[in-house]
């Protein structure tokens, strides 16, 4: 459902299903969203329990907005839109500055780090690159995360941001750019 095709006729039977009340319908098209945007949130919001609380916000907005939704073949950079809006009016109202949130590990790796399962040069390697993708400037980084989350295309990306798919491109050449230069600075291939 969530493939790197805009949407499968899978997805669209469920948006139409969903517009039309069917419940089912619904929890399957949340469900099949539910990871890959808690994956983003998490990033955005550096806080699991915050990242819920958004994510549910999201899914609330959706239900709330299909019916009014017009199948256009862009329902994820649709969904993913909501979510950046609730991510910044999340912090907002928390009174946070996405410069000033902690910088602890996120990611589904988490428990990882926290258990030492893993070996000290990759737990290194993984703190490095969080705290270089941290470092981008704020357009760059929001390119790379929706890039990221759910492979999003760069069209959708160019819808999510409200940005010229030319100026989306060039943002994450920066970001890549910006991140071997990091990376390499602190002794990373």
């Amino acid at each position: 459902m969530t493939n790197s095709d805009p949407e499968t006729a899978t997805e669209i039977e469920l948006l139409e299903k969903a517009q039309d009340g069917s419940d089912k319908a619904m929890h399957q098209l949340i469900q099949s969203y539910e990871g890959p945007l808690f994956g983003f949130l998490l990033n955005r919001l550096r806080n699991p329990s915050d990242a819920e609380d958004c994510a549910q916000d999201v899914f609330l907005k959706m239900i709330a907005a299909l019916p009014k939704y017009e199948n256009r073949g862009q329902f994820r950079a649709w969904l993913y839109t909501i979510a950046r809006n609730e991510s910044l009016n999340f912090l907002k109202k928390r009174g946070k500055r996405e410069e000033t949130i902690s910088r602890e590990p996120v990611s589904s790796d988490q428990t990882d780090l926290a258990t030492g399962s893993i070996t000290l040069d990759q737990k290194e390697r993984i703190l490095a690159i969080r705290e270089c993708v941290e470092d981008l400037p704020e357009k760059e980084n929001d390119v790379l995360q929706l890039r990221l989350s759910d492979d999003i295309t760069f069209r959708e990306i160019s819808e999510v941001l409200g940005r010229p798919l030319n100026t989306v491109l060039g943002q994450m050449r920066k970001a890549s750019a910006r991140l071997e230069l990091c990376l390499q600075g602190k002794g990373i291939n």
